[in-house]
């Protein structure tokens, strides 16, 4: 049997390792293992240093769909470890716990303005345009990229939403046509949620707290999150609740305050799924983009 070495994970993780958690296979990927047990969904993913809620992070170059992971398979604790498999199992003896909440900063619009700037700058620079990403590429820059039909159907909902969201109303019902819309584990409108709530999160300040609190509502309202699967429902309630991923947060504090590290933590970001990373990314780009005008046209009537 291959012992697997964690090396970071979340309190919650931590918790489950020291109550022994009964745990469960959910799903199996070559990269990342989803378990369910005590009404929550856990993951562990290969990708050392990598942070989430309900996550740990293990070194490992060899696939997890080799390792005979059975989904319905009851992941047992043995000898202190969690056994996956016959095959692997997971030693938790030296992981290190980090925190999944960012810090919240001060509104500095001219400190946002830089870094939507190098936002863009790096954007073009990487040729990157998918999902989410075409539609904030046409609206923001000026650019006549076409959208596939996926594309400008998430996109139309995502604006609808966000008009909504800064108008104050009819926010539930933009939230239901959104949520859900998509493919994929996690669908490009719920990462494009999944963007604002992050970024939001993040910034001081009544405009920021009151859009975010509209478009948490929206999302948070009865029955909306049963349009979406199960993982993505997970995501969402994480950063509904301010968890979110070490990516995530990174890529928030870059277009808040660190300029410098935009272009790499757009990177970073891009490299998770196949459109996940650039749906967050033009959600959190996208509502920082409307706040920035909203703070002009306050200014202006002063």
């Amino acid at each position: 049997m291959e012992t697997l070495c964690a090396k970071v994970c979340d309190s919650r993780f931590e918790a489950a390792i020291r109550a022994r958690m009964t745990l469960r296979v959910l799903q199996v990927f070559d990269h990342a293992v989803n378990l369910e047990g005590g009404g929550q969904l856990w993951t562990v993913v290969a990708r050392p240093g990598f942070a989430a809620p309900f996550t740990a992070s293990v070194a490992t170059r060899r696939s997890f769909a080799d390792a005979r992971i059975r989904p319905g398979g009851a992941a047992g604790w043995r000898e202190g470890r969690l056994a996956l498999s016959s095959d692997v199992r997971i030693d938790f003896s030296s992981c290190r716990t980090v925190p999944t909440a960012g810090e919240e900063m001060a509104w500095d619009v001219a400190a946002v303005r830089c870094g939507l700037t190098a936002f863009d700058e790096a954007l073009v620079a990487s040729g990157e345009a998918r999902g989410c990403l075409l539609g904030y590429r046409r609206r923001w820059l000026g650019e006549t990229c076409a959208l596939d039909v996926m594309s400008s159907f998430v996109w139309r909902r995502a604006d609808d939403l966000m008009r909504a969201a800064f108008a104050g109303e009819g926010v539930e019902a933009a939230a239901r046509r959104l949520v859900g819309a998509g493919q994929g584990l996690t669908p490009a409108g719920d990462d494009f949620i999944a963007g604002v709530l992050c970024v939001l999160g993040g910034v001081g300040g009544p405009d920021a707290r009151r859009v975010r609190q509209a478009v948490a509502d929206g999302v948070g309202a009865s029955g909306v999150l049963d349009a979406t699967t199960r993982v993505s429902r997970h995501m969402l309630a994480c950063e509904l609740a301010g968890q979110a991923a070490s990516t995530h947060l990174r890529f928030r504090r870059a277009l808040l305050r660190d300029t410098r590290d935009v272009g790499s933590a757009l990177s970073e970001l891009l490299s998770v799924g196949h459109t996940s990373g650039a749906d967050f990314a033009a959600g959190a780009a996208d509502v920082l983009r409307r706040l920035v005008l909203l703070t002009d046209v306050s200014g202006r009537r002063r």
